[in-house]
């Protein structure tokens, strides 16, 4: 009886500690394995894809990026639309049609986009969407060379101020920038590039550094100044400043010298 009841014990424990993983929680390691199998690779309800967005299914083929609306099909076509380095990074955009690459570029977080009559209408998110007679356009000023319509000048230059990465809010008619995840204050003490935002707005934020990355922030790369240059990465690529580099002497924004760890990045970016 003894050495049943000591068997039985060894295998409890045993399982027990199969089923643990190091930080004691039995279950986060199952939830995770089991995540794994069910979400299909590059799947997600809000953003499918390389430089996916909500909405949005895409796919980057022969250094082309396909855009499909969510849920509709996604067979390629000969029959279809470029827009010739229109996408993130200056990649070419193909399309079943031209609408739905357009409304690919438009779409930002925080707005609602919808083209109408070839105008890109935009509201703050939870807005109604409504046309007024009464409203603010931005001539040429959206993607693709589309003019902007908004209930007001201030939610266009707002879309247009927004960047990934950043966080923005114009005051008092200046655009203030904060890095995402930083607390949105302001300070007597801060930098300002007078003019240089969108529609013409001068931009502030807490130290010039800020102020000059994200003036220089682009879809596809992350920008970072380091002892007065402008250095620029591939998004998701190596983000390691190397002795090993290529540079643009006074290419930049405000005539910054660009720095990058190849030739390529810098091109592309540049274009």
């Amino acid at each position: 009886m003894k050495t049943v009841l000591t068997l039985a014990i060894t295998l409890t424990l045993t399982a027990a500690l199969v089923g643990c993983n190091g930080d004691g929680d039995s279950s986060s390691k199952a939830s995770t394995v089991a995540d794994t199998m069910v979400k299909p690779r590059g799947a997600s309800a809000k953003a499918a894809g390389p430089y996916g967005k909500p909405g949005f299914v895409t796919e980057i083929e022969d250094g082309r990026l396909w855009v499909f609306k969510a849920g509709e099909d996604t067979e390629k076509s000969e029959k279809h639309i470029t827009l010739i380095g229109a996408g993130p990074m200056g990649m070419s955009l193909k399309s079943p049609d031209k609408e739905t690459a357009l409304a690919y570029l438009a779409a930002k977080p925080g707005f609602q986009t919808e083209i109408i009559d070839g105008r890109l209408w935009v509201w703050k998110a939870g807005e109604p969407k409504e046309e007024s007679e009464k409203h603010a356009t931005l001539i040429g000023a959206g993607p693709a060379g589309m003019s902007i319509k908004a209930l007001d000048k201030e939610t266009a230059l707002s879309y247009l101020a927004a960047k990934e990465g950043f966080q923005t809010e114009i005051i008092d008619g200046r655009l203030w920038v904060w890095k995402a995840g930083e607390p949105k204050e302001e300070s007597e003490k801060h930098a300002t590039l007078i003019g240089a935002g969108p529609g013409g707005l001068s931009i502030k934020a807490l130290d010039k550094d800020t102020a000059i990355e994200y003036l220089a922030a682009k879809d596809g790369f992350v920008t970072k100044v380091e002892e007065g240059r402008l250095w620029v990465f591939k998004s998701g690529g190596d983000m390691e400043m190397s002795e090993k580099h290529v540079t643009r002497v006074g290419a930049g924004p405000m005539g910054m010298t660009i720095k990058a760890l190849d030739k390529d990045t810098i091109e592309t970016y540049l274009r």
